[in-house]
């Protein structure tokens, strides 16, 4: 490795700055991806939602939507029922165990009704829009990929690395030895430019990494090949895939972005030192 390749890298990575800067990003990406998803549905509870996506699990059916629009209807009726069943109860006619089971229900209606009401409108988007639907717990996975986006923290370093390889060099010291490099400027530029790219990309890749295995563990969303657009927060989905390749897709995107900042500050630092030089 010549001079100009190791200065570019303690320029930008092999010092104490940097080195505190990805430590802080990295234990920050880590925080923020236990901590930032989307609200959960107003309303929903996830228990209450899991269990009755264990018993709609599959495909979607019209009698899968009339089977819900039944729960609603029976306990919308429960509290209205109360005492007939206490009377029930004292009378034998029911076991202690569905009585129990039946109070149970009336204290947890509000919340019933709350998530029934979610599952509705799922059913509701599935007839109309969606007909290939499936049932399945899907609230962390979507909570998680409604998110997602710019990812700000990697775009700080990003920016950091860049900042540093082509507008730096006055502060580094290093203007004499780019100046005067026998290889001359546009050497110089080409090993700034791999350099970017090799940090920028890898780094961007590392922290999608450790923000997926964040979510994986402290999240239930191992439903990879269940279709985007089944979930109902993520009907405006661009591409009519599965989960899996929906998370790569936009994994992907940041990688692109990471490239095209990388050559946008390239082609900046040329542009100036052109205009320097008039």
């Amino acid at each position: 490795m010549n001079k100009i390749k190791k200065w570019e890298l303690r320029k930008c990575l092999l010092n104490k700055f940097a080195v505190a800067l990805m430590i802080i990003l990295f234990i920050g990406k880590i925080i923020s991806a236990i901590v930032y998803n989307a609200n959960i549905p107003k309303g929903v509870d996830t228990d209450i939602y899991r269990e009755y996506m264990k018993t709609l699990e599959g495909k979607y059916t019209k009698e899968k939507s009339e089977y819900i629009e039944n729960e609603m209807a029976r306990i919308s009726s429960l509290e209205d029922s109360q005492f007939s069943y206490v009377v029930k109860y004292d009378k034998g006619l029911i076991t202690k165990e569905e009585f129990d089971n039946i109070m149970y229900e009336i204290r947890i209606a509000p919340k019933m009704l709350s998530t029934l009401s979610y599952i509705s409108s799922k059913c509701d988007y599935y007839e109309n829009s969606y007909r290939e639907g499936i049932f399945f717990y899907d609230l962390d996975i979507q909570r998680y990929m409604s998110v997602m986006g710019l990812d700000f923290i990697g775009l700080t370093f990003v920016i950091y690395i860049c900042m540093s390889l082509y507008f730096s060099d006055i502060s580094a010291k290093t203007t004499v030895l780019v100046t005067t490099s026998y290889y001359g400027k546009k050497y110089t530029n080409r090993i700034r430019l791999i350099l970017g790219l090799i940090i920028c990309v890898l780094s961007t890749v590392i922290l999608s990494i450790t923000e997926f295995v964040a979510k994986y563990i402290t999240m239930d969303i191992d439903y990879f090949k269940m279709p985007v657009k089944a979930m109902l927060d993520m009907n405006n989905f661009a591409f009519d895939t599965n989960i899996g390749s929906g998370l790569l897709i936009i994994y992907g995107g940041r990688v692109l972005l990471t490239v095209v900042i990388v050559l946008g500050f390239s082609i900046a630092a040329r542009i100036k030192t052109n205009l320097q030089r008039k």
